[in-house]
């Protein structure tokens, strides 16, 4: 026998077939493998290991070379298999391909590493090979996790793909976006009327801000029209009055209310020592001057011991918040028609001399 390709003999050595390796001495063409139980094994064909691959003629355990990365060569390999898509192989000698873990994608055959899932996209499962595009509604950065998070209550999204949290649009002013994954405002709801609502505003944050006090407000009401709407004299406001009640808190007896009150009974609109108001005041001069019953007279000055309480049993004097001349007149003497009570003098004047 002879390998000498000028030799005229036939007598020649076989070459070894494809996807096995064959030592020195080898004389069979059945493959057998090679265990102590076995001794013909070291004389026949061996099957190609994994991880290697064996063209024709290999000669070597390890064939004709560990599989290339991006590959895998199981048992009996004849050519490294490239890695389907969704897989990749990132060491030599490969025995199969390995999935893409979740957040990675391998969009082609032959990876040697998956690639990581971009911006606006989400790879949740093992072996994505297309990534997911986020829906309108979600988000998703390269730093966050594997799915698309919701946008946050109080924003909403239109936009398919959203690569950030920044494109989570804020709830506009007057409106409350009480929902997890927003894509349009048709489900937000107008901010309660006596609050005021700016951007971004949720469930949690719509009764934060209340009308400011001395005014009311309607549904939708946003910080810079907050001061459009006047509480109206005769009326007080309060903080967190809405339209709806506007009207229903009349100034109390005793107090006058002006356009833009804000309470009833603070001192800032108490009528003057001695004078009161019927309901619905609305400037001092509403106030009119109070009687004293004549069981309640006094005749001691607490705040000036010296001096002596007046009261003038009879007494009358005009209006000063009407149009037309109105008299008041009182009268505490036993024949009068409707005896009323007595008014008290409140300061004294002397007049010491008179230029005629």
């Amino acid at each position: 026998m002879t390998l000498d390709p000028s030799d005229p003999t036939d007598l020649k050595p076989l070459p070894c077939s494809p996807g096995v390796f064959c030592l020195g001495g080898v004389f069979k063409t059945l493959t057998l493998p090679w265990i102590p139980t076995s001794p013909w094994g070291s004389v026949a064909p061996q099957v190609c290991s994994e991880g290697t691959y064996c063209q024709t003629a290999a000669y070597l355990p390890s064939g004709s070379g560990l599989c290339f990365k991006g590959h895998f060569c199981p048992e009996n390999t004849t050519f490294p298999i490239k890695t389907p898509i969704g897989s990749f192989a990132s060491n030599l000698g490969s025995v199969a391909p390995t999935l893409c873990f979740p957040g990675t994608y391998a969009p082609l055959q032959s990876q040697v590493n998956c690639l990581p899932c971009p911006a606006g996209h989400t790879c949740q499962s093992y072996g994505t090979y297309i990534p997911s595009i986020c829906p309108m509604g979600t988000y998703r950065s390269m730093v966050d996790s594997v799915t698309c998070p919701f946008c946050q209550t109080g924003t909403y999204s239109n936009f398919v793909g959203a690569t950030d949290m920044s494109m989570c649009l804020p709830c506009p002013q007057g409106r409350v976006c009480g929902e997890l994954n927003m894509i349009n405002l048709n489900v937000s709801a107008p901010c309660p009327e006596g609050y005021v609502c700016g951007y971004g505003t949720d469930l949690t944050r719509q009764f934060s801000h209340q009308s400011p006090g001395g005014y009311f407000t309607a549904q939708e009401t946003f910080p810079e029209n907050q001061l459009n709407n006047i509480c109206d004299k005769g009326y007080y406001c309060r903080k967190g009055t809405s339209l709806a009640l506007s009207t229903r808190a009349k100034c109390s007896i005793g107090s006058y209310c002006p356009k833009s009150t804000p309470s009833g009974t603070s001192v800032e609109v108490k009528c003057p020592k001695l004078t009161t108001t019927l309901s619905g005041g609305y400037a001092v001069e509403n106030c009119r001057v109070l009687d004293v019953n004549v069981c309640d007279k006094q005749f001691i000055n607490e705040e000036k011991p010296m001096e002596d309480i007046t009261y003038y049993p009879t007494f009358q004097y005009n209006l000063l918040d009407t149009t037309d001349q109105v008299t008041l007149r009182f009268d505490s003497s036993a024949g009068a028609s409707s005896p009323t009570g007595e008014i008290e003098a409140v300061r004294y004047y002397i007049i010491l001399y008179s230029i005629i």
